[in-house]
């Protein structure tokens, strides 16, 4: 019987990899279900588990096409003591349609750090853009 293998940085990124995508598919329901929870939460096994030395690993993900992935990295940046960016978990939130996991970032948005505000949405700023050429126009005349 061989003994048992250690698994390498390449095999353990993969495993990150694949897990991933098993967190993009999670269906849209009010309640994740224990499996899904773990899924979505990077609860990963044995030599496969996330620590603090790993977090540069979930750096990709953040910048994911999927809301549900973003959501995963950022809220795992945050449970490993990294740097989460309160902005993008700001977006997050409003872009991911599933509530458990919307629920999760508001939570995480209450520990911002003091002082940080919500970001402008694009159209509130074209709003004011045009209000404020409009109000030029109206100085002119």
């Amino acid at each position: 019987m061989p003994a048992k293998a250690e698994l390498t940085e390449q095999g353990r990124r993969l495993a990150l990899a694949v897990w991933m995508e098993q967190v993009r598919a999670l269906p849209s329901r009010k309640e994740l279900l224990p499996q899904e929870q773990a899924l979505f939460e990077l609860q990963l096994e044995g030599a496969q588990q996330l620590g603090a030395e790993q977090i540069a690993w979930l750096e990709p993900y953040r910048d994911s096409d999927s809301p549900l992935v973003r959501a995963a990295a950022e809220l795992k940046f945050a449970e490993l003591g990294g740097a989460w960016r309160p902005d993008s978990v700001w977006v997050i939130a409003r872009s991911v349609k599933h509530p458990a996991v919307k629920a999760r970032l508001d939570a995480l948005l209450k520990k911002a750090p003091a002082g940080w505000a919500p970001p402008t949405p694009p159209s509130a700023l074209k709003d004011e853009a045009d209000a404020g050429a409009a109000a030029k126009g109206d100085a002119g005349k």
